[in-house]
């Protein structure tokens, strides 16, 4: 009896140290379908990211997808992988902004704030009909980096979110432009 109750306290040491590591993510960045199944089909995701630090965080905006212009991503910034594990053309846009007015260049996020945004992935990636896996990382900073260019970004990885798409619902979605 002695030995089995040993066994449970190890399992249950290991799980709290399990919970204890995933808590210490400062930065949770989470991919979801679009409710929609139109939409859904069209290849529109959900990003949410949510700062669980103390501190506020800095986001750069190039490389968010919090931030579109024109219904468009301002970089390739997400990994978009077909069923056969090639990766989908980026036909976006590449927008460079020099990091000199901080206040413009980075997306502040608060403690316990979390933002949200859609994102329609056809508009910026050559997408046809079947699966494809989505991911990202998205870099991030402390305020220390209003004051330097030095900074070095942190990241933080998202989950893998598997998406069908439907190229009659892609083109539609296109045509409404």
């Amino acid at each position: 009896m002695r030995g089995l109750k040993g066994k449970i306290a190890v399992v249950a040491l290991s799980l709290m140290a399990g919970m204890a590591s995933a808590k210490e993510a400062l930065l949770e960045v989470h991919l979801s379908q679009i409710l929609s199944q139109a939409k859904a089909e069209a290849a529109f995701i959900k990003v949410d990211i949510t700062n669980h630090g103390d501190t506020a965080l800095l986001l750069p905006r190039p490389f968010t997808p919090l931030e579109q212009m024109d219904g468009h991503l301002l970089n390739n910034i997400f990994a978009v992988k077909g069923t056969d594990g090639a990766s989908a053309r980026f036909v976006g846009r590449s927008i460079r902004m020099l990091p000199e007015a901080k206040q413009q260049f980075y997306t502040r996020i608060d403690p316990g704030q979390t933002l949200s945004n859609e994102v329609s992935l056809s508009a910026d990636y050559a997408l046809s009909s079947g699966y494809y896996e989505i991911s990202y990382e998205q870099g991030y900073t402390g305020l220390a980096g209003y004051q330097s260019d030095d900074e070095p970004l942190e990241t933080e990885k998202s989950n893998t979110l598997r998406i069908h798409a439907n190229e009659n619902l892609i083109l539609g979605e296109h045509l409404k432009r």
